[in-house]
């Protein structure tokens, strides 16, 4: 996660099949699958929406006291990684004054996985202040940072 004024740009990654069931949960659509987007037309793909709405529900964010949602910029499969699939998103949050305070739980895929842990990097600009927050299913609070 980059945090700059008050955009928060968020690059999420997840193993395929761990999305594409997470997904597929969300959305009640045991046939919904996760493909690449049809790069001649640039259009975005309809896993983007229900990702979008999957990540607001799952990772709630608050910047200054108050509530923000992201929305996802762009997506593709991760060509370095080889072994297995990984998809990535590109999140946009945008808060309406400069991040202070920033309160966050990134609860995906705990649905799915009881033992799911989910680590966020984050760098705060200017400055380059780095966190490093750690989030384990049974713990249901946020973790905030003051910058």
């Amino acid at each position: 996660m980059v945090v700059e004024g008050g955009k928060v740009l968020w690059r999420v990654r997840l193993f395929h099949d761990d999305l594409e069931k997470a997904l597929q949960a969300f959305a009640q659509n045991p046939a919904l699958r996760v493909v690449a987007r049809d790069i001649s037309t640039g259009a975005s793909s309809p896993v983007d929406s229900i990702f979008t709405a999957y990540f607001n529900a799952a990772v709630p964010v608050t910047a200054n006291g108050r509530r923000i949602t992201g929305r996802v910029l762009d997506s593709g499969r991760d060509p370095e990684v080889i072994e297995q699939h990984m998809w990535w998103f590109l999140v946009e949050l945008t808060a309406p004054s400069p991040v202070a305070t920033l309160s966050v739980r990134v609860g995906l895929l705990f649905e799915q996985f009881g033992d799911q842990r989910n680590i966020l990097s984050l760098l705060k600009l200017p400055g380059d202040s780095r966190y490093s927050l750690y989030f384990v299913r049974d713990d249901a609070k946020a973790q905030t940072v003051k910058f």
